[in-house]
């Protein structure tokens, strides 16, 4: 009796650490760049919050593990629009939504997303604006807006070899000229693909 109750209390730690690695969100390992993990020191930018890549260049992973999956993907930081136009885009989008807090604006940042390969195959990943987030100069996190009514954000659930363009939304300090945005950080705050605003 003694013997069995052992097991149990087994097969339920087991079960429990097994669903608790399970969690979707990127593995501690650094991703594949074009078949080639980078050095230390040697990343290309995009791959770290010290050199983050410029709007308009795209970063390419591959081989990725993201929870139980592992993705290869295309990015790329289309534009970036704040302040006043970013408002303007905002309230013209519905009358609902709400002006930003004293000391902050908007930073709208469209990307374009394509999942190249995923594994294992036939099942899909979701993209979401909760995989995003700024940093601002001094070093303080901005979590995104998860939806702006009337905006196409970056939310999709996609098969291999599907594309999605979409904005992600935060409120920033308006003096702050340069935060950065973030995409598939570690609750560490490690990792993650990297990307300029200005």
């Amino acid at each position: 009796m003694i013997r069995n109750h052992k097991i149990l209390i087994l097969i339920l730690l087991v079960s429990f650490a097994v669903m608790i690695c399970g969690c979707a969100k990127p593995v501690e390992k650094p991703p594949v760049m074009n078949g080639t993990t980078p050095s230390p020191g040697s990343e290309p930018a995009g791959f770290s919050k010290d050199n983050p890549a410029p709007i308009g260049e795209t970063i390419t992973v591959e081989d990725w593990n993201w929870g139980q999956k592992k993705i290869s993907i295309e990015i790329t930081l289309l534009e970036t629009v704040r302040g006043d136009e970013a408002w303007n885009r905002i309230s013209d989008a519905n009358v609902l939504n709400q002006a930003p807090k004293d000391g902050k604006e908007y930073l709208m940042a469209k990307f374009r997303y394509r999942l190249e390969k995923l594994g294992p195959a036939g099942e899909s990943f979701r993209i979401s604006t909760l995989d995003f987030d700024a940093v601002t100069t001094d070093g303080v996190v901005v979590n995104g807006i998860p939806l702006m009514a009337g905006i196409e954000m970056i939310n999709a659930e996609l098969y291999e070899g599907g594309t999605k363009e979409g904005w992600v939304i935060y409120q920033v300090p308006k003096d702050d000229a340069s935060p950065v945005i973030a995409y598939g950080r570690m609750v560490s705050g490690s990792g993650g693909l990297w990307f300029k605003t200005a």
